[in-house]
C-alpha cells in the first residue's frame, strides 16, 4: 500500500478521511480513546496505519488544507479528527490564529453546532465542544460583546444556539 497516494489522492474527501474514517481507525487501534478492538477486526495493521497517519499529519498541516477547514461540509468532525491525529495543541494554535476576525469567529462557532431532534430539529452549540478548541468564557464574552455590533444578528444566532444546549449554564 502506498500511503501517500491513498491519503492524498482525493483532496475533496479529506474532511471524511480525517474526520471520520481515520479517526475511527485511531480509536480502533487504541491510539486515543478507550475502544481498542482486536487486531483481526481492524482494517489496517499497526504498521500500515502508522504510515498513513504520518502522511495524514503532513497533509493536514499544509496551508492548502488549513485554508479550507472553515468551508468543509463537516468542519466539527474534521477538527476532532485532526485533534486526535495531531494533538490538541496543534489544532488550538490554528484556531487562535484563524479566528482573528469577529465574523470568522462567529462563523466558526456556528459550524461547531450539532444537530438535535425532539419535536423539531435544532442546532445547539455545546460548551464542551467549544472548550475543546478555545477558552469557553473568553468565547462567550466575545460573542456577547458582538451583540452591539454590525454582527449582532449572527452573534444573536450563536447565543441562541448556546441557549439551546440542554447543558447550558453560564457557570
Amino acid at each position: 500500500m502506498n500511503a501517500r497516494v491513498y491519503v492524498s489522492s482525493n483532496k475533496t474527501s479529506i474532511n471524511w478521511k480525517i474526520g471520520a474514517f481515520f479517526r475511527s481507525q485511531i480509536w480502533d487501534h487504541g491510539i486515543v480513546g478507550d475502544r481498542k478492538i482486536q487486531p483481526e477486526q481492524r482494517i489496517f495493521s499497526d504498521n500500515e496505519l502508522a504510515e498513513c497517519l504520518e502522511e495524514l499529519r503532513k497533509y493536514a498541516s499544509s496551508d492548502d488544507i488549513k485554508s479550507e477547514i472553515i468551508d468543509m461540509p463537516d468542519m466539527s468532525s474534521y477538527l476532532f479528527g485532526w485533534r486526535d491525529l495531531s494533538g490538541e495543541d496543534v489544532v488550538k494554535q490554528w484556531v487562535d490564529v484563524f479566528l482573528d476576525s469577529n465574523e470568522v469567529f462567529l462563523d466558526f462557532l456556528l459550524k461547531l453546532r450539532h444537530i438535535a431532534v425532539s419535536d423539531r430539529i435544532f442546532y445547539p452549540l455545546s460548551k464542551d465542544t467549544v472548550s475543546c478548541f478555545m477558552n469557553w468564557d473568553s468565547a462567550y464574552d466575545r460573542v456577547n460583546s458582538l451583540l452591539a455590533s454590525n454582527l449582532s444578528e449572527k452573534a444573536g444566532e450563536v447565543i441562541g444556539a448556546i441557549r439551546q444546549d440542554r447543558n447550558f449554564s453560564r457557570e
